[in-house]
């Protein structure tokens, strides 16, 4: 009320809508952020605000407020394409396509950020996420689970990916072996997760 118009003023928004959403109060935390990216276009927490109302819509869970979410992701892209937020945005869209069994969909945003994004630290993200939309097609189209192990396999490997990734990369990889009822490439799985990360004491401390 005091310093309309500044920085601070404008955060606050942010600040009050996470504090009430941390109470499970998503629709007053939504006004505020309404609020904010509609008086505030030019803001830089604007597409933060956009980004923070679709996670909101996505914790009331409904196919409609999932689709919000999706509407309210896209804005970011549209609106604020030079955003830092447009990764994560394009990241979270196809989070919401899973949710709403449109897979296809979702391998599609995977495969636009793969090669979008290519040159970010944190595209391996993209990846890993392609990888699991890959294995959850591959009772309708079985090359997508291999094409799925291939890629966690790369994410395992590359000595540049964080090693908690790799690590995520490697289990994911046994987890969905075993899955598919090949008990013996599961174990073979584990193992070779076992040997780069818990068998080499140095790459244990940095986990």
């Amino acid at each position: 009320e005091e310093f309309v118009g500044s920085e601070s003023a404008e955060r606050s928004y942010i600040v009050q809508a996470r504090y009430l959403s941390d109470q499970e109060l998503v629709v007053e935390a939504g006004q505020l952020l309404t609020y904010l990216f509609d008086n505030f276009k030019d803001s830089k927490y604007a597409p933060l605000a956009l980004y923070d109302t679709a996670l909101n819509a996505e914790k009331r869970g409904l196919a409609e407020n999932l689709k919000q979410a999706m509407e309210l992701l896209d804005r970011i892209a549209k609106d604020y394409p030079d955003s830092d937020l447009v990764y994560y945005a394009r990241l979270k869209q196809g989070d919401l396509l899973r949710k709403l069994n449109l897979y296809g969909t979702a391998e599609i945003v995977y495969e636009q950020l793969e090669d979008a994004f290519r040159d970010r630290p944190d595209h391996y993200w993209a990846q890993i996420s392609l990888a699991d939309t890959l294995i959850a097609q591959a009772s309708e189209d079985p090359s997508k689970f291999e094409a799925g192990i291939s890629r966690l396999e790369r994410l395992m490997d590359l000595p540049n990916v964080p090693i908690e990734l790799r690590v995520e990369a490697g289990y994911k990889r046994g987890n969905a072996w075993e899955n598919k009822g090949d008990r013996l490439k599961a174990k073979s799985a584990y193992w070779d997760l076992y040997d780069l990360f818990v068998g080499e004491e140095n790459r244990v401390q940095l986990l």
